[in-house]
């Protein structure tokens, strides 16, 4: 479920930085908003995993929790990478 949730995040916030950065033609803007849709979708499937009381009780699945965390600079840094690809991709043309 959990590289479901990571991956499901990438390609949300990646549509959303690329439609952002086309339509505003800013890269921050664009890695601003991928930073801060990877880190609210993530922060939120981490808390809501925490309501979990069967994963409290027994301590399953605490480090695949971690996990959606540890994503968050990873994401982001992949969408730097491709925002950066696809910017450099425009000005071609």
């Amino acid at each position: 479920m959990i590289p479901l949730i990571i991956a499901g995040s990438f390609l949300i916030s990646t549509i959303l930085s690329v439609r952002i950065e086309r339509e505003s033609k800013s890269k921050w803007l664009g890695m601003l908003t991928a930073f801060c849709s990877n880190a609210f979708i993530l922060t939120s499937a981490w808390k809501l995993y925490g309501l979990d009381d069967e994963t409290r009780m027994f301590g399953i699945d605490f480090q695949g929790r971690n996990a959606l965390l540890l994503s968050i600079p990873i994401l982001t840094w992949l969408l730097f990478m491709l925002l950066s690809y696809i910017r450099k991709r425009t000005s071609r043309r």
